[in-house]
């Protein structure tokens, strides 16, 4: 009798531990089924990602292919206008590139002696300024670095246009490039930059 409760003990941990060890098993898949769903959450989000930077690249690359497109047309639209411009291509004093105080010591120059200039193409950068007495006069002013003295010198713009419809307004900043010509109306001489490009 002692055997058999003894062979029934041993089949019963036999049994336990089978049991046991099929517990483990199966915590074992549950443990692998759950690194596995793990795993393909990571690739799943991981693959959103690199999709979201693919998107996000895709834009980026239609925006500079728009950039380029904008920055060929404006440089276009600069060709066309410099091309428009060719009869005062040949600059021989740009006013345009020099500082305020400069600017302002070449213009009182050039209308002080306004022989060493007659027939130079000059480039001018200022503000438009408008004066009517019995015709009408457009000039490009310029003013020193502290605004209170200005020079300027009136242009005649080539071309047909009307006043005011085709001008800027008063005070806008405006670019003029033209012949430098000296004219007599009474007894006083005046300057003027004739056939002039105005652009604004």
């Amino acid at each position: 009798m002692k055997k058999n409760v003894l062979r029934i003990i041993t089949l019963l941990a036999v049994i336990i531990f089978v049991a046991a060890c099929s517990s483990n098993d199966n915590s074992s898949d549950d443990a692998k089924s759950k690194v596995d769903n793990k795993n393909s959450s990571v690739e799943k989000v991981l693959q959103e990602q690199k999709d979201k930077n693919d998107s996000s690249n895709d834009k980026k690359d239609n925006k500079k292919d728009k950039d380029n497109k904008d920055t060929n047309a404006k440089d276009k639209d600069k060709k066309d206008d410099k091309n428009k411009s060719s009869s005062n291509d040949k600059i021989d004093v740009d006013l345009s590139t020099l500082n305020k105080n400069l600017i302002y010591a070449q213009v009182y120059s050039i209308m002080t002696e306004p022989d060493k200039y007659e027939g130079k193409i000059i480039k001018m950068k200022g503000a438009f300024s408008v004066y009517k007495d019995k015709k009408t006069y457009f000039s490009c002013i310029i003013k020193d670095a502290t605004e209170c003295c200005s020079q300027g010198i009136e242009f005649v713009w080539k071309g047909d246009h009307k006043y005011p419809n085709d001008y800027p307004k008063e005070n806008d900043e405006i670019t003029v490039v033209g012949k430098f010509n000296t004219y007599k109306e009474g007894n006083d001489i005046y300057c003027q930059l004739i056939d002039a490009d105005l652009s604004f």
